[in-house]
Order: C-alpha cells, then sequence, then structure tokens
C-alpha cells in the first residue's frame, strides 16, 4: 500500500510582506500618536504625499483621530432609528420635513468622510475628473 499522501496547510490568508523600515529605525520610532494630526493635516487636508513609508496603523489611526476632531467619526447610521409604534405614515408634514433635512445633513457628512478617504488615499486627484473626480470639487476644505 501507498502511504497517504500530505497536504500542506497554509495559517496566512493574505500573505505579509516584511515592514520598510524595521520597527527600531529612528524614522519609524518618531511615528506615534502624537504626531497623528499632523499626519492627517498633511495628508488628508493638504493632500500631500508622506516623505517617509509609514505603516498602515499609524495611518489609520490618524484618520480616525481627525475624523473624531472633525466631528466625522463615528459615521453616522444611515438606517432611521424609530420607536416601538413610530412610523412614517404617521408623521405630520413638518415632521416629515424635518427628517428630510436630518437625512441631507447624514448625506453630506458621508460625502465629506468619502473625500477625505480618497485624498488620503490619493484617488481622483488624475486629470480629467471622471468616475475618480474629487467630490467635493476644489481639493480642499
Amino acid at each position: 500500500m501507498a502511504a497517504p499522501a500530505t497536504i500542506a496547510i497554509k495559517t496566512e490568508l493574505v500573505p505579509l510582506a516584511p515592514p520598510l523600515l524595521p520597527p527600531t529605525h529612528p524614522i519609524r520610532a518618531t511615528i506615534t500618536p502624537l504626531t497623528y494630526p499632523s499626519i492627517y493635516s498633511n495628508v488628508v487636508v493638504q493632500g500631500l504625499a508622506p516623505t517617509v513609508p509609514v505603516n498602515l496603523r499609524d495611518v489609520t489611526g490618524a484618520l480616525v483621530r481627525g475624523w473624531k476632531e472633525d466631528g466625522l467619526w463615528p459615521p453616522k447610521s444611515t438606517v432611521p432609528e424609530t420607536g416601538v409604534g413610530v412610523g412614517v405614515v404617521g408623521r405630520r408634514k413638518g415632521e416629515r420635513e424635518r427628517g428630510k433635512g436630518e437625512k441631507a445633513e447624514r448625506e453630506r457628512g458621508l460625502a465629506k468622510g468619502v473625500g477625505a478617504v480618497k485624498r488620503a488615499l490619493g484617488l481622483g486627484l488624475g486629470l480629467g475628473g471622471g468616475v475618480g473626480g474629487n467630490v467635493e470639487g476644489g481639493g480642499g476644505r
């Protein structure tokens, strides 16, 4: 009888590349949560590219901190919250119109957040606009 075949099972779902800068590198050691506001300001608000490689964990932390300071985090719920027995059908005209204003405000906040992510990732900055064009139209705040 032949020996049963063995199959190698990988435990990694996504291959990880080694870091560009080792954790002990002086530049990487200077990127701390204290520098997050500066990273957010330079990369998102001003649209500048980082001059050194920045770990994705630090970029994510900088984005969330900046969004919190701008009032964009946590993301607003898009599903209207209703109480037990309260429905849209039972609302008066003035209440329905107020609900529309809240929805428009949420949509503006969402568009602002999407624009911030696009600027952070450098999307939509090419020539010609098109599908990936800037959401806010001016490129700045």
